[in-house]
C-alpha cells in the first residue's frame, strides 16, 4: 500500500510541475515567435528599380518606399538608382547604384554586399538596365513571342503598338517596344511608363512558378481615345517536349 501510495504521489508531482512549466514558459516562447516576425528594416528611399528576394531564391518584386524587410531579405538597386533602409534601432545604411544588400537584424553595418559581376552579364546593356543579371536566372530573349506579335498587329486596325523584345529574367520579363506618343499603357493591368516618343521598357511583376505560358495583356489607348487589348504570350519552357 504505502508503495502504490508513493507511486501516486511521484506522478501528481510530475503533473504539476509539468503544468507549471508550461504555464510559465509559454510566454517567452510566444514573444520569441513574435519577435521573428517583426520587420528587421524598412526601405525609406528609393530611386530607379529597387527589387527585393530571398536567399537561394529566384523570384524578385519590386518594392517601393515603405516597405517592410526582415532579416536575410535582399534588396537590389539597378544601374539608374539607389537606396536607403532604416533598422528598427535607427541604424540607417544607404545602398548604392547596382549592388544587392542582405538585410541583417542588427543594422551595425556588417552587411554582406555584393554587385552583379560583370561576366555574368551576358545581354546586352540595354536589357540588363534595371536587373543585375547575376541574380536572375534566364536573361533568353524571346525572338518567337515578339515576331508573333508583330506579325499579328501588322494586319489588325487600332492604337499602333509594337514589341521589340522580350527578355526573360527567372520569373519577370522585361517588355521593351514603342507605342504612338503620348500614349497610354498598360500591362496585365501594370502602369507603363511610356517615353516622350513613345518607346518603353516595362518589367513585369514576377509570374507564379507554376505558370508555364505568361500571357500578356497590353491595353494601349492613343491621344485620340481609341483603346485596344492585344496579347503576347512568352514560353517560360520554350525546350518543352523536345529531345
Amino acid at each position: 500500500m504505502i508503495l502504490i501510495a508513493g507511486m501516486f504521489l511521484l506522478l501528481a508531482v510530475a503533473l504539476v510541475y509539468r503544468f507549471h512549466h508550461r504555464l510559465g514558459g509559454r510566454p517567452e516562447v510566444t514573444r520569441a515567435e513574435a519577435k521573428t516576425k517583426d520587420p528587421a528594416a524598412e526601405l525609406v528611399s528609393a530611386s530607379g528599380m529597387v527589387l527585393k528576394g530571398r536567399p537561394g531564391g529566384t523570384e524578385w518584386c519590386q518594392i517601393a518606399v515603405g516597405a517592410h524587410l526582415m532579416e536575410g531579405d535582399l534588396v537590389q538597386t539597378d544601374r539608374t538608382g539607389g537606396a536607403t533602409i532604416r533598422y528598427s534601432n535607427g541604424n540607417t545604411v544607404t545602398i548604392q547604384e547596382n549592388t544587392i544588400v542582405a538585410v541583417r537584424s542588427a543594422g551595425d553595418g556588417n552587411m554582406d554586399i555584393s554587385a552583379p559581376a560583370a561576366e555574368d552579364m551576358s545581354v546586352s546593356a540595354d536589357s540588363r538596365k534595371g536587373i543585375g543579371a547575376s541574380s536572375m536566372s534566364g536573361g533568353a530573349e524571346d525572338k518567337a513571342a515578339v515576331a508573333a506579335f508583330n506579325q499579328a498587329r501588322a494586319n489588325e486596325p487600332g492604337p499602333f503598338i509594337r514589341l521589340d523584345r522580350i527578355v526573360q529574367f527567372g520569373r519577370i520579363l522585361e517588355l521593351v517596344g514603342t507605342v504612338e506618343a503620348g500614349s497610354r499603357l498598360l500591362v496585365n493591368n501594370e502602369i507603363v511608363d511610356v517615353a516622350g516618343d513613345g518607346s518603353f521598357k516595362h518589367f513585369t511583376d514576377p509570374f507564379p512558378s507554376f505558370v508555364e505560358k505568361a500571357s500578356l495583356a497590353m491595353k494601349v489607348t492613343d491621344l485620340a481615345g481609341r483603346s485596344s487589348v492585344v496579347e503576347a504570350v512568352h514560353d517560360f519552357n520554350p525546350h518543352r517536349g523536345k529531345s
